[in-house]
């Protein structure tokens, strides 16, 4: 009818209509042509006949309309029999023509009787007004001394809960079907729940169902599941499910022992164990339990239902409100139990802003902490209302609306418990402990440093003195090692640093150079972590091949000696790790997980060494290993094309804080002539050196002297040890100048030793008992001849092992200087040029300069930096600027 009520059918008319309506003001006949010639008071519903009195319509209606002035029409149709009905009544009304008023009488199923009488001038009347909106299953209506019972057959299937506990639908509407066997398990658990939001017995219905001997399936379940709950008797349960239902009863009462007590004895099945377990680690505040039952339970049913409000409340502060309406509405029926009941009353607290009482508190107080700011509502105690607020904050760490409540009444302690995710509050919490600081911070550095809870530094050793350097930086789950190298000053298990207390997986390891005291613990971590990802540059894995292989005692082919004894190390896993190495060149950026890259860096201490910098989450992190920014004879200085500036984090080695380094030329210049005069004085020269970095710095040296004519061509020089492969074996990494230099040696075989008109650079530095230094050195003095050592003192002075003993006699020691680090000069211009927002100083050298040291950065950056001290196996987090300030560790206590 919609269309029709605005479509003329007639097109004649219809455009004699719309002529009249649009023709111009100076053709008035047809205007007066075309008026209406009279208004009507009233028009007959049925055919729209028009009227000027009740007693004309009514007239109309005998005659032309069923010879009767009361009429019933249903959903739009005119009721003819005495009886009918409908699936669904939407519309009822009556039309009623009498010229008097005439006494309507209505009245439902539930024997409600509503009374009205027409009134003149009214001809159409909606029955459902007056039964105001009530549902009903049959309805009588009595006028003009007719009866008409008119009936809907609900569908039951339609009724969701809210309109269950509305009352609109109750299951007095319903009895007629169940009586006819016509309900499904759904349609019976739906007028389950009216009986029970109507706290009328459950114990009829339920034979029924066990007559019915429907399928035992989740749906069949859940009938039982109801009938417990509401009934509490359980002659009707199956035996295997009265354990969980038993379960679920204590923790809805919140028994929550006994309820556990019951998970432990009964025989449930795997989910509805996990189910339960859930659902009171999420009322005991539980997050280890949370996070793994979560991961076991399939939600199903009624319990289901629970666990879902439980998490909504449990992550409504991280996840938002979201909406339950419908699952609150669901346990809303068995508002008997204080569980439910306290939730029903949480849940209305949150919407409203409003109190909640303090059963509900005591009972809630571990689920959320909106439960507590809740209850503090009603609190008029102010130290109560701290108190609370304090425990919760125990109970719930992470919970930024109790820090923000904390914060807004200006309880103190807020300020040890805030993190990097909460906003406005750890921003206060930056801006009071930086104004009781010693080093405060300038406003614009506070604004712009990064904040992160999610990347921790972890250092395993190094993190002072020499030796053993390792840091582990964590991100989301990823671990990335620096550096894994021993403790040249110890032995066995003592020189590695703390790999074994290191719990979490390692997945990738970067070293930055090969010294031992930076790779030397790579076999170690390779067999705790064998899926661990090895980088490295090419010159640096040449050098760490032959390094572990003599550690592991196997013939490199080349020499025979094996030298390092600090610790020991399985062939075949040796052989792994070097099967584990991967490769990268200066300046290759390589991705390692999502957010994660590694970018390596030419350092200028010993061929192959690099700085590695860590990009993680848009945030800089450089760590410079050992560096030098002056050229050595063997590779050049730092590069500082391509290091990145700005850097958020610098570790950096500080060996030579408080020295300062003399004239590179110089230095050679004093060890040239320190050989030429031992020679000319008859004496064999051998200079104990590392295999690695200083024997093939000083053959370059000695090997260009002899080039160049300084050393006579009678002297032969010599590489002993493992130098002779470190030396030889990077010269495919160097030029054709290397390789003539190198060209003048002669290599110990062992055998034949060295006369006396040589010099010879042997492996080990520290002349340890097996080492090719130490050989030739005996040999000389067993033979009585007179020889001077040149070796190179340790950083703090100290020379170690079988060094002191060759001392005196025929034997001249003379100490050399050579450094192939940086000094304190250099230090600052690293600083100064990645101009770091934090700083770590690793790998140090005297602790007094430290302090020192540390204080003039500080002065130079004048608010703009933090220096953080590194303790081992202490997680650190360099983005929690607030932790940072607070602790405020420098290098003064050292």
């Amino acid at each position: 009818m919609g269309f029709a009520k605005y479509h003329e059918d007639n097109i004649k008319l219809y455009e004699e209509r719309m002529y009249y309506k649009t023709a111009p003001a100076f053709y008035p006949c047809v205007r007066e042509a075309y008026a209406p010639k009279h208004i009507y008071k009233y028009r007959c519903p049925f055919c729209s006949s028009g009227f000027d009195n009740e007693s004309a319509i009514a007239k109309h209606v005998i005659v032309n309309h069923g010879g009767k002035y009361s009429f019933i029409y249903l959903n739009d149709r005119r009721v003819y029999d005495q009886e009918e009905s409908a699936k669904c009544i939407y519309s009822l009304a009556l039309y009623c023509f009498n010229e008097k008023p005439v006494e309507v009488r209505i009245k439902d199923d539930f024997n409600r009787e509503y009374t009205f009488w027409t009134q003149a001038g009214k001809f159409e009347y909606n029955i459902q007004n007056y039964l105001k909106n009530n549902i009903f299953s049959c309805v009588t209506i009595s006028v003009s001394g007719e009866e008409y019972t008119l009936k809907q057959l609900l569908d039951i299937n339609v009724v969701s809960i809210d309109k269950i506990l509305s009352g609109k639908y109750v299951s007095d509407l319903f009895y007629e079907q169940i009586s006819e066997e016509m309900f499904s398990q759904k349609e019976y658990l739906s007028f389950l729940k009216m009986l029970i939001n109507e706290g009328r017995d459950t114990s009829d219905v339920m034979i029924r169902i066990k007559m019915m001997n429907y399928d035992w399936d989740e749906d069949t379940r859940q009938l039982y599941w109801y009938h417990y709950l509401a009934s509490e008797q359980n002659d009707m349960i199956p035996d295997s499910e009265l354990p969980v239902l038993k379960a679920v009863h204590y923790m809805m009462l919140g028994d929550f022992g006994d309820a556990k007590a019951e998970i432990e004895q009964g025989n449930l099945i795997k989910n509805d164990k996990a189910g339960c377990l859930l659902a009171l680690g999420y009322l005991a505040g539980d997050p280890l339990t949370v996070g793994f039952q979560r991961e076991t339970y399939t939600p199903v049913g009624l319990l289901g239902t629970l666990n879902k409000v439980l998490e909504h409340f449990y992550n409504i502060e991280k996840s938002g409100d979201g909406s339950i309406d419908v699952e609150i509405d669901e346990i809303s029926v068995f508002n008997k139990y204080p569980v439910i009941s306290s939730l029903l009353e949480l849940n209305s607290a949150i919407n409203k802003g409003i109190e909640i009482k303090q059963p509900t508190y005591e009972m809630l107080k571990g689920l959320s902490p909106l439960t507590p700011i809740a209850y503090c509502r009603g609190l008029n105690d102010e130290q109560a209302k701290e108190k609370i607020l304090k425990s919760a904050a125990k109970v719930h760490p992470e919970s930024g609306l109790l820090k923000q409540l904390a914060l807004d009444n200006d309880y103190g302690w807020v300020y040890r418990r805030v993190s990097v995710n909460d906003g406005r509050i750890y921003k206060e919490a930056v801006k009071k402990v930086n104004n009781s600081s010693k080093h405060k911070l300038t406003q614009q550095f506070i604004d712009e440093y990064p904040l992160s809870d999610e990347i921790v530094v972890t250092p395993l050793g190094g993190e002072s003195n020499v030796g053993a350097s390792c840091f582990v930086v964590s991100y989301r789950g990823v671990n990335i090692m620096l550096d894994c190298g021993i403790n040249p000053y110890k032995k066995g298990e003592e020189a590695y640093p703390a790999l074994d207390d290191y719990t979490k997986q390692i997945d990738y390891i970067i070293i930055s150079h090969a010294h031992i005291d930076h790779s030397g613990a790579l076999v170690k971590a390779h067999a705790i972590w064998p899926n661990a990802k090895i980088y490295m540059t090419a010159p640096t894995m040449v050098f760490v091949k032959y390094i572990l292989s003599d550690m592991a005692k196997v013939n490199n082919g080349i020499n025979n000696d094996f030298e390092i004894d600090i610790v020991e190390i399985e062939k075949n896993t040796m052989m792994e790790t070097l099967e584990a190495i991967n490769i990268i060149d200066f300046d290759e950026g390589v991705e390692l997980a999502d957010g994660v890259s590694v970018k390596l860096h030419q350092a200028g201490h010993i061929q192959g060494a690099a700085m590695i910098e860590l990009s993680i989450d848009g945030k800089k992190l450089l760590y410079t290993g050992d560096f030098a920014t002056k050229a050595q004879e063997l590779t050049e200085g730092l590069h500082y094309a391509g290091l990145p500036q700005n850097v958020d984090y610098l570790l950096a080695e500080s060996t030579y804080v408080g020295k300062s380094i003399e004239d590179k030329s110089k230095l050679i210049d004093d060890l040239q002539k320190q050989i030429l005069s031992a020679l000319k004085r008859g004496k064999p020269v051998i200079l104990p050196a590392m295999a690695v970095g200083r024997s093939q710095e000083l053959a370059c040296i000695i090997g260009n002297m002899k080039l160049e004519g300084m050393i006579a061509a009678d002297v032969e020089l010599y590489l002993a040890g493992m130098a002779i492969p470190t030396t030889t074996q990077i010269i495919p990494f160097m030029n054709e100048k290397y390789e003539e230099v190198i060209g003048q040696f002669n290599e110990f075989d062992g055998v034949e030793y060295p006369g006396k008109r040589s010099v010879v650079i042997a492996s080990s530095a520290a002349m340890t008992r097996g080492s090719a230094s130490y050989k030739i050195a005996k040999y000389w003095k067993d033979t009585n001849v007179n020889f001077e050592i040149l070796y190179v003192s340790s950083i703090d002075g100290r020379t170690e092992h079988e060094l002191d003993s060759f001392g005196g006699g025929s034997v001249d020691m003379v100490h050399y200087s050579l450094p192939t680090h940086s000094d304190e000069c250099g230090l600052k211009e690293i600083i100064s040029y990645t101009s770091p927002k934090l700083i770590s100083f690793v790998h140090q050298g005297r602790p007094e300069a430290m302090t020192t040291f540390s204080n003039s950065v500080l002065e130079a950056f004048d608010g703009d930096v933090i220096i953080k001290r590194l303790n081992r196996k202490e997680e650190v987090e360099p983005f929690n600027l607030y932790d940072l300030i607070k602790e405020e560790s420098s290098y003064e206590n050292l």
